[in-house]
């Protein structure tokens, strides 16, 4: 047997002498050498099917992927192994969640390669922790009753020496502890999500546990749009319950709304609970040429930057939880519109390097506009039905992308109580930064008012109309030294103007 045979090509070559390969063709055509080789498909095209006579001596063939069931059969014929090296008991629990774990977080490697690791990894944890004297937990002592049942598999499998040391472990426990109680550590689901963790960076079980409470959280930092956020927390549910497709992204969603109805600030804000504010924008408009797509995935072999990769691609291999944001899709290029279609559905993109790059950890957020439609009577009932921001969605949006969403949620415009609890969230803000140089801030409801009424009833431009207004006035204030620290101010719209008027006790 030799690993890696593509080596043997060229290896030991020089000026008046042969390499490895030349010097083995005559013995295998002879029948001398009876030889298996392991190799990539790449590595086997590069080197052994350029030698069309070292390609004759071998018959390819092709080892493909073991499913879910098969990686579970060759983690228990490893189990032993790992178990003996690291003085652990592996439970049937972990070695199915290093398979589930692998698959949906570890999509650029293949298994069983990526389960075996994660197994490796957390049984190193687990033995670690046992050899610190650390007390076994009820989530990883193991049980009598499971040492039991693991004594008789191992006997039942023909595993004799498994079965005696996991008999004198049972016997060797502490002076004290209970005689169901087993001194080596067990490793359990839990560990290999903490092993996950530390390689992704992501906290699985954090995350199940902070979806229950997100919608709440969501619906306090963005306003108007509580049939929005619940739409989507569902969707958010179903992944994180692990029913949703794992061969697509963890999540894609069409935001459907007017301008300033707070469609990116969800987005932004379910990348700060979810992928700790890891955001990647994509705009229509600067993608519309002809060459877009290769700046998103990069160049192929031969073309100019090949070298760099694409911006898209590469900023996913580095921060493979990421929240994608796209805008204006309808001006993309057909190759981009493309591109985004095969990551909403397959969760999977080849770069030019020829790289398989994953994006089923990421969360896929496209926004789309509103169009006013007005109905001549013509339409059937389901159609007329819909409303103007989802008939837009529908019509801009291919149905490669649209039939692969998991929601489409829509955003209404927002009325004036909206508008209000925005600015009054604005204004907060600016008072907790004020208070921080020891001025205590408040603010007169004509303020408020004057607010929405200059933001035109878009939510984005509060922002703006409280920067140049308010803080215009307050910072003019703080510079002729009206207002200094350890003084209070009440701010007020009058006439057109916003007036600081200092406070005292």
């Amino acid at each position: 047997f030799i690993d890696e045979i593509h080596t043997i090509v060229g290896a030991g070559a020089s000026e008046g002498s042969i390499d490895a390969a030349n010097i083995l063709k005559p013995a295998l055509a002879r029948g001398e050498l009876r030889v298996i080789g392991a190799t990539t498909i790449d590595e086997y095209r590069r080197y052994i099917e350029k030698d069309a006579a070292l390609e004759r001596r071998f018959s390819p063939i092709l080892v493909n992927e073991p499913n879910r069931s098969q990686t579970i059969e060759i983690l228990q014929g490893l189990r032993p192994r790992y178990e003996k090296h690291h003085g652990v008991i592996i439970s049937d629990e972990a070695l199915e969640a290093a398979v589930e774990l692998s698959i949906r977080y570890m999509a650029d490697r293949c298994l069983p390669d990526k389960a075996i690791d994660l197994i490796d990894e957390a049984a190193a944890y687990a033995g670690i922790r046992r050899q610190e004297g650390n007390t076994p937990s009820d989530e990883h002592a193991t049980s009598g009753s499971e040492l039991r049942r693991r004594i008789e598999k191992a006997a039942a499998d023909g595993e004799f020496e498994l079965a005696e040391r996991l008999r004198e472990q049972a016997g060797a426990s502490t002076v004290g502890q209970s005689s169901d109680r087993l001194c080596a550590a067990n490793v359990t689901a839990a560990d290999v999500e903490k092993t996950v963790a530390e390689r992704t960076g992501l906290d699985i079980a954090a995350a199940k546990h902070s979806l229950l409470g997100i919608s709440a959280r969501l619906k306090a930092k963005v306003f108007g749009q509580d049939a929005a956020i619940d739409r989507v927390v569902s969707a958010l549910h179903r992944a994180a319950a692990g029913l949703s497709d794992p061969e697509r992204p963890y999540a894609s969603f069409c935001f459907a709304g007017p301008e300033g109805s707070g469609r990116e600030t969800l987005a932004v804000r379910l990348s700060d609970e979810l992928f700790n504010g890891s955001v990647v924008r994509l705009n229509g408009g600067e993608l519309h040429d002809d060459g877009a797509v290769f700046r998103l995935v990069g160049s192929p072999a031969g073309y100019r930057d090949s070298d760099k990769g694409g911006f898209l691609t590469e900023y996913v291999r580095l921060h493979p939880f990421s929240t994608i944001i796209i805008k204006n899709i309808e001006q993309c290029s057909h190759e981009v519109g493309e591109l985004i279609g095969r990551i909403v559905s397959e969760g999977m993109v080849t770069d030019g390097r020829g790289r398989t790059v994953s994006f089923r950890s990421c969360m896929v957020v496209i926004l789309t506009g509103y169009e006013e439609h007005r109905s001549l009577g013509f339409e059937s009932g389901a159609n007329s039905l819909k409303s103007d921001a989802v008939r837009y969605a529908g019509a801009v949006l291919p149905d490669n992308i649209l039939l692969n969403l998991d929601a489409v949620a829509e955003f209404s415009r927002l009325n004036e109580d909206s508008l209000t609890a925005i600015a009054n969230n604005e204004l907060s803000r600016l008072a907790d930064r004020a208070e921080k140089r020891g001025i205590k801030l408040c603010f007169d409801n004509s303020v408020k008012n004057a607010i929405v009424e200059a933001c035109e009833g878009l939510a984005g431009n509060i922002k703006r109309a409280v920067s140049t207004g308010v803080e215009d006035a307050v910072s003019v204030a703080i510079l002729d030294g009206s207002l200094d620290a350890g003084y209070s101010a009440l701010c007020r719209f009058t006439c057109g103007k916003y007036i600081i008027e200092r406070q005292f006790d």
